[in-house]
């Protein structure tokens, strides 16, 4: 080889390990460029991992190859998560301080997925806290096989809470034994529960259009002022409550059913009944009312007011406390005050009657006799309303005030006379009646002839005279009215004597037949033996 040729090839050399070791600075300035570009995306991915609300695991065959903070705040971690990088997964879940409630079945779910090496999405693992963790898997697999296991876990214990209510709520609507509808915006039917079914196929018969269109109305009604609403209708023979619940967001209602028909049929039959009873009670003619015992004042009074006392009802309950003491005398206000704690001890069935004057609007006083008993009762058993009626017995009252003068007239009248007046009882042959002029007569008093009983005439008289006396009776009970009868008997005086005795007798008294039952006689005394 000649020296030039030499000298060629050496130049070469030379050029060839410039170039070589140019080539490689720039081989190892493109690898520190790499290095510097990888721990950047490190340093991104690690940063983007601790931005991410969910718990992130990430490993290979060789264990943890990274995690976020997120899951070591879940699972409570102690230290650095980068003290995990390189450990097996089960590593962490022991070393947390909030570990799950069914450790085996979590690894046995783990266990599965990676086996099948497919992703899942859902499983719900439990922490010991009663956190709720949706676990999603993700294998990344290269040339068949997994290089890395991607585990997300979130937090969806609200979400699940919310499902457990709403999956509550809807068994609870479905055996709920009153009808659930759920209705659009325009009455169409979204949602029913089994009760239910029968109220649609009723809200479809052309009979129930205007139900129908009520019920669209009133769905509109409560969307547009976005407050419930209430109201009764009848949907074939059965009377529901309807309860329209807006659901704005969802452009519809909820409409929740009460069947009241048996309430309904109650509340017509009593408004009947307390039609029928104020019926009643307007038209007896005696005054009829329920009386506060704590407050003395009337709570209810029927129309017979007016023309019993001159105040309608309505002015008698507007009195109040001052009706008694305005109808009353001021010693029977009193009197009926204190009555009050006896009243209000009145046992059940316990009718109580009294006696007032009562003063009429136009100042005349009228006689009242009032009947009350208990009407309602406090707790503790005292009345505490009195219900009662009160008749107008003013001409009755009169007279008896009449009846009493009459017979004190005629007792004055027949105690005075000069003769003997008395009153015989044919049937039980007693004394009814006598004056004082038989002490004078025969010595008795008349308290000892009505003592005498039946026997008074056979005390009185001999047997001859007594069978005289009988045909005497037997002759007044066929005697006419104003038709007198004589006879003239002797009879003995209480010290033994004899009177003879003319016997002026007419009928006073007569039986349901028409036949003189007592009889009444002025005798006269005859002389001695006449």
């Amino acid at each position: 080889m000649t020296l030039l040729a030499y000298r060629q090839l050496r130049r070469r050399l030379q050029q060839a390990q410039q170039a070589q070791a140019a080539a490689q600075l720039e081989l190892q300035q493109l690898r520190a460029l790499v290095e510097q570009q990888r721990l950047a995306a490190a340093k991104q991915t690690a940063a983007l991992l601790q931005t991410i609300h969910t718990g992130l695991l990430i490993e290979n065959a060789q264990g943890v190859v990274t995690l976020n903070h997120r899951l070591a705040e879940m699972l409570l971690l102690p230290g650095e998560t980068s003290t995990y990088i390189g450990q097996p997964s089960e590593a962490i879940f022991t070393r947390g301080q909030r570990g799950f409630t069914n450790p085996t079945w979590v690894k046995a779910q783990m266990d599965a997925a990676r086996e099948a090496q497919t992703q899942v999405k859902g499983l719900l693992q439990h922490l010991s806290n009663g956190i709720i963790l949706q676990v999603d898997y993700l294998p990344v697999v290269q040339n068949g096989e997994t290089v890395l296991h991607l585990w997300s876990y979130e937090d969806v214990t609200q979400q699940q809470r919310i499902l457990q209510h709403v999956q509550e709520l809807s068994r609870l609507a479905e055996q709920c034994p009153n009808p659930i509808i759920c209705f659009t915006y325009d009455g169409q039917a979204r949602y029913a529960n089994s009760a239910a079914q029968p109220v649609l196929h009723m809200l479809q018969e052309p009979a129930e259009a205007a139900c129908q269109g009520f019920l669209r109305s009133e769905i509109s009604a409560a969307l547009a002022a976005r407050q419930p609403r209430v109201y009764e209708y009848s949907l074939s023979t059965i009377r529901y409550v309807w309860t329209i619940a807006p659901l704005p967001q969802e452009e519809g209602v909820n409409v929740y059913l009460t069947d009241i028909t048996a309430r309904h049929v109650a509340e017509q039959e009593l408004e009947h009944s307390q039609l029928f009873a104020r019926r009643i009670t307007d038209t007896i003619p005696h005054l009829v009312f329920l009386l506060d015992l704590d407050e003395s004042r009337l709570l209810y009074c029927n129309s017979q007011s007016l023309p019993l006392l001159g105040y309608s009802d309505v002015e008698m309950v507007g009195l109040g406390a001052r009706l008694l003491p305005t109808i009353l005398k001021p010693e029977d206000y009193r009197s009926v005050q204190r009555r009050r704690g006896e009243l209000a001890q009145t046992a059940v069935g316990q009718t109580l009657e009294s006696e007032y004057q009562v003063r009429h609007r136009d100042g005349s006083w009228r006689w009242m006799k009032i009947k009350s008993a208990p009407f309602r009762r406090h707790p503790n058993g005292r009345v505490s309303q009195m219900v009662a009626s009160a008749e107008d017995v003013t001409a009755r009252r009169c007279m008896e005030v009449k009846l009493r003068q009459s017979q004190l007239f005629v007792e004055r009248l027949a105690s005075t006379a000069p003769n003997l007046i008395y009153i015989l009882d044919i049937q039980e042959g007693r004394n009814v009646y006598c004056n004082q002029y038989i002490e004078t007569l025969l010595g008795y008093s008349e308290t000892d002839l009505q003592s005498m009983g039946p026997n008074m005439l056979a005390q009185l008289t001999a047997p001859d005279q007594l069978l005289l006396l009988q045909d005497h009776i037997d002759q007044l009970t066929r005697c006419a009215e104003g038709e007198i009868r004589s006879l003239e008997v002797f009879m003995y005086h209480r010290d033994g004597s004899i009177r003879w005795l003319r016997l002026n007798n007419t009928p006073f008294e007569r039986n349901a037949t028409g036949k003189c039952s007592r009889w009444w006689a002025r005798p006269r005394i005859l002389p001695t033996g006449s």
